[in-house]
């Protein structure tokens, strides 16, 4: 699926259109909530810097989520979510289902995370994870921000880690205590 291109001023323009007004007939400004952690804090008034280059103005208020109900609430127009996804396999119903965090509910979106849980191959996956991707592509805005590299710390007796996992535990089958 292409990416959308970047166009900031065609963002703003359509925004300065379609955003709610004051009695004054100002635009009100956005609201972007974001949970409590020093990342979040930082991204949310990064965010909140480059949106107001744009001329469009960002209250900031720190929310934690605490259940799926909260996620379709309309008291926030933005929110910073920090969501490490691990296995797309299972976290694409969690990201895209209809108890997910986009709240797709559409039958292609359904049957297509049919098909993802019971592909019996790698290509059958890859195949449903494609259409996933281009129908949260045409249905969803998603704004991916950066990825955070992970880190953990293991004792030099665990054998079997590895180089360079991908997650913490990859080799698990592979582990070995050494005993001196």
């Amino acid at each position: 699926v292409e990416p959308r291109p970047w166009d900031p001023r065609l963002a703003i323009a359509l925004w300065q259109q379609i955003a709610p007004r004051d009695k004054n007939e100002e635009p009100v400004e956005l609201t972007l909530v974001y949970p409590p952690s020093e990342i979040a804090r930082r991204a949310a008034r990064t965010m909140q810097q480059q949106l107001q280059l744009g001329e469009l103005g960002v209250r900031l208020h720190l929310r934690e989520l605490t259940s799926s109900n909260d996620l379709f609430k309309t008291e926030w127009d933005l929110r910073y979510l920090e969501w490490p996804a691990m296995e797309p396999a299972i976290d694409a119903a969690r990201l895209l289902g209809n108890g997910g965090l986009a709240g797709l509910s559409g039958t292609g979106i359904r049957s297509t995370l049919q098909r993802l849980v019971a592909a019996a191959t790698m290509d059958e996956a890859a195949a449903a994870l494609n259409e996933l991707h281009r129908i949260a592509h045409d249905d969803v805005l998603i704004v991916p921000l950066w990825q955070l590299d992970e880190f953990f710390a293991y004792h030099d007796s665990l054998m079997g880690v590895g180089t360079r996992p991908a997650t913490l535990y990859q080799f698990v089958e592979k582990w070995q205590v050494k005993l001196d």
